[in-house]
């Protein structure tokens, strides 16, 4: 992720008193294009739990993003319909998962590890482009490190998500 110059960003969020985990989700996103800057600026997402409630990390991460896919994905608009649309999605994915929750067939497990599976390879993809991008500007040994920490600390990431899924039945 590109950050330009002239924010910092920082996130904490907290469990609280009542529950073991955090159902919280965050995200902060600009495009690493220059010539989108202009128009589409940064975007800072907050998407906060829902008390405790089943799935309610899952609406969270699903919520933040939805946003910040369509966001970047804006073609014809403004900021503001970017942002209409992407609550949209958020709302009718976390319909969708809500009305799967606990129900789920062959066909909709196949849809959903395909989904997952095309996800990383567009992560993948992501990743390459920048490492290099990366190693143009800093030694390759540098852009490797990066590389390593990043998927060190997706690992982490992915972990903490894969821990609150059940196991497909």
């Amino acid at each position: 992720m590109r950050v330009r110059p002239g924010v910092e960003l920082a996130g904490l969020s907290d469990v609280g008193c009542q529950r073991e985990n955090n159902e919280d989700r965050y995200s902060y996103w600009e495009p690493a294009d220059d010539s989108q800057f202009p128009a589409k600026g940064r975007l800072a997402i907050v998407a906060d739990g829902m008390g405790g409630y089943e799935g309610g990390q899952e609406a969270s991460r699903i919520a933040v993003e939805a946003i910040e896919e369509a966001y970047a994905n804006g073609g014809v608009g403004n900021p503001r319909s970017w942002l209409l649309e992407g609550f949209q999605a958020a709302h009718h994915r976390i319909q969708e998962y809500a009305d799967n929750y606990g129900a789920l067939t062959d066909a909709r497990a196949d849809t959903l590890a395909h989904r997952a599976l095309d996800l990383e390879g567009r992560r993948t993809e992501l990743k390459t482009k920048y490492y290099d991008r990366l190693r143009m500007v800093v030694a390759p040994k540098v852009a490797a490190r990066f590389i390593q920490i990043e998927n060190q600390l997706l690992l982490l990431l992915d972990l903490q998500i894969a821990a609150s899924l059940p196991i497909v039945e």
